[in-house]
């Protein structure tokens, strides 16, 4: 006699072209995510969240009714990683999503001169900027790399001094950094060095 979990595991299989076909449909990997966070919520009754993203964006996150597993949860072993071995390079991050303004051109607009400066900017672009939630060290060093930055020797310590220094992000939770209120109106006023405050 099949149980529950088969039947809905061999439904999904079934289902698995047509949702592809259908995810592709969408450009950037983002809304690619989002769109198949829906589809799969969808099909397994996981409840749709509405928000999560950028004011008045509408992206659609989804929340589980029934606990997650670590075997399921793939951004909880990203950050496991990167606790025991250093930061690594966040595959799953996409830089230039389309309809979003790139890392490179947010930066060119702010100028971080240091990198205290440019740890905020960049916990700032993911959060506000992407939208993302949950920004880990490994993220926050992708966005490093693909601005050929040099890298701090201890990521994370380094974070954890910017907070403590500036006070511009908070790192109490290393698996969820999020800019501050004075790093949202230091990265907002200003950057670049210079512009008038208000």
């Amino acid at each position: 006699m099949k149980s529950d979990k088969q039947d809905t595991y061999q439904d999904l299989i079934q289902s698995m072209p047509e949702m592809a076909k259908a995810v592709n449909a969408f450009d950037g990997d983002a809304t690619r995510k989002e769109a198949l966070r829906a589809l799969l919520g969808t099909k397994l009754g996981i409840e749709p969240v509405t928000g999560g993203g950028p004011s008045g964006s509408g992206t659609t996150t989804t929340k589980s009714k029934v606990p997650t597993t670590k075997k399921t949860n793939k951004a909880s072993t990203r950050k496991k990683k990167s606790s025991k071995n250093g930061p690594s390079h966040a595959t799953d991050l996409d830089l230039r999503t389309a309809g979003i303004q790139s890392l490179e051109d947010f930066v060119a607009e702010k100028q971080p001169k240091n990198q205290r400066q440019k740890s905020t900017v960049v916990v700032y672009y993911l959060q506000r900027t992407m939208g993302l939630s949950g920004i880990t060290v490994d993220e926050v060093y992708t966005a490093y790399q693909a601005m050929s930055w040099p890298k701090p020797t201890n990521f994370a310590n380094h974070l954890q001094q910017v907070k403590s220094a500036e006070g511009w992000i908070d790192t109490a939770n290393m698996a969820d950094i999020k800019v501050t209120i004075p790093g949202e109106n230091f990265v907002e006023y200003k950057l670049p060095a210079g512009s008038p405050s208000t």
